[in-house]
């Protein structure tokens, strides 16, 4: 048995990712308990005065009592910021409208059968509607409308209506209204088994406790994950999955399994996942195996993944394999694995694979290898064939037979 820390890798590299992960700090137009100031609100639309504004929330929501309200920023502050709580119980209808995106750091509630419009990059560029670890928004009545970027989206509140509704028409627009406990159901396979070709929202809600148990399978390569597949165009963003307990016992060796999705081909954006994930136990398995997707071929950015990874011959913290592109997110769950693997993800596909300003903590290691079976494993990517950029690893790198272990590579082909 060897190890490897990973976190010896360059410093340089580690202080670089950070300060190019770090958000840079734009004047905004805030939406706080302080007092209102440098914003002129006439008509029932509220605009800032000064490249530093403030809108007192008590005012916001007065206003909101009697009208539709409207709140802008422009070229001198860039984005709409929500830092405190804000709710309002009327027929309303709250528009932001931001010059460049919208942050909500804390609990928005959507009351009685009020109405929202996000609007973002009116005039920027780069923008988008952010949500922090407490920032949500959610809606008492599935009726209210939800209009993001010109799109109208329908709301949800349950995984088997959300299910149900994309079986209908897979390439719509949905958003979950709250936070929903799947504690109750254990789900033969992925909830949403339909290809997804739409839009999901998940406004900074959680889906708790969701348990997935595969044990059907096929020969052909069965995709697991709440979503199974989603395909180019498609996005699924803004969502909490936590306290995952996902696993398979199929007698084939086809799985590709995450906890968010097995198959991503679209954009995955701003998404949390925790919990635990067990691969196939069967030794000539050859499935993939990641904390949030299990085969990404699309986009994966700000996203993080907690969950532990057990088996799988191809396993990642985040990621089984990658063959799109990884940026601004990070694995920090142990992946102990039967083949490749790595703290972020298992194998990067030759020349297609790009990860960028993104990082492992986690402990990887391949205790559940046959003692004849190699195999790669690295702090960050267990078999490299794409292209890194300003990332790293700091957690151990543990191989129990004559695999060749790295801590930041396993296995690098990459020029």
């Amino acid at each position: 048995m060897a190890q490897i820390i990973g976190k010896t890798q360059s410093a340089c590299l580690l202080i670089g990712a950070l300060l190019l992960s770090a958000a840079s700090a734009n004047a905004s137009v805030e939406i706080s308990a302080n007092a209102t100031k440098n914003m002129n609100c006439t008509a029932g639309v509220c605009t800032p005065t000064a490249k530093n504004a403030v809108l007192n929330v008590t005012d916001l929501a007065n206003m909101l009592a009697s009208d539709d309200t409207t709140i802008k920023s422009t070229s001198q502050n860039l984005d709409i910021d929500i830092q405190t709580t804000l709710s309002w119980i009327s027929t309303s209808r709250l528009t932001l409208y931001a010059y460049q995106s919208i942050e909500i750091e804390k609990p928005v509630t959507v009351a009685g059968t009020g109405a929202m419009t996000l609007i973002t990059n009116e005039g920027g560029t780069g923008g988008d509607v952010i949500f922090n670890d407490k920032g949500n928004v959610t809606f008492w009545d599935l009726a209210s409308s939800l209009v993001i970027n010109g799109s109208t989206y329908v709301l949800v509140d349950d995984i088997d209506t959300l299910s149900a509704a994309i079986a209908n028409n897979p390439k719509g627009d949905y958003a979950l209204a709250n936070n929903f406990d799947a504690g109750k159901k254990t789900y033969r396979g992925s909830p949403i088994s339909t290809i997804f070709y739409g839009q999901f929202e998940g406004l900074g809600n959680s889906i708790s406790n969701l348990s997935i148990k595969d044990v059907i399978g096929n020969q052909q390569q069965d995709y697991e994950g709440f979503f199974s597949w989603i395909t180019s165009g498609a996005t699924v963003e803004n969502l909490n999955l936590l306290h995952v307990k996902m696993s398979t016992k199929s007698p084939y060796a086809n799985e590709v399994m995450g906890a968010l999705i097995g198959y991503n081909q679209g954009s995955v954006i701003n998404n949390i996942v925790s919990g635990k994930i067990d691969g196939s136990t069967n030794q000539f398995a050859s499935d993939y195996v990641g904390g949030l997707v299990g085969r990404n071929e699309g986009s994966i950015t700000r996203s993080r993944s907690s969950a532990k990874i057990t088996y799988g011959d191809v396993a990642g913290g985040l990621v089984g394999v990658n063959y799109g592109m990884l940026s601004d997110s990070s694995a920090s769950g142990a992946v102990d694995s039967a083949g490749n693997a790595g703290g972020l993800t298992g194998d990067a596909g030759a020349g297609q694979g790009v990860i960028a300003n993104s990082f492992a903590t986690g402990a990887v290691s391949n205790s559940k290898v046959p003692s004849w079976l190699e195999g790669f494993l690295g702090g960050l990517v267990g078999s490299n064939g794409g292209k890194v950029l300003n990332s790293f690893a700091t957690g151990s790198v543990t191989e129990f037979n004559t695999s060749t272990a790295g801590g930041l590579f396993g296995h690098n082909e990459a020029a």
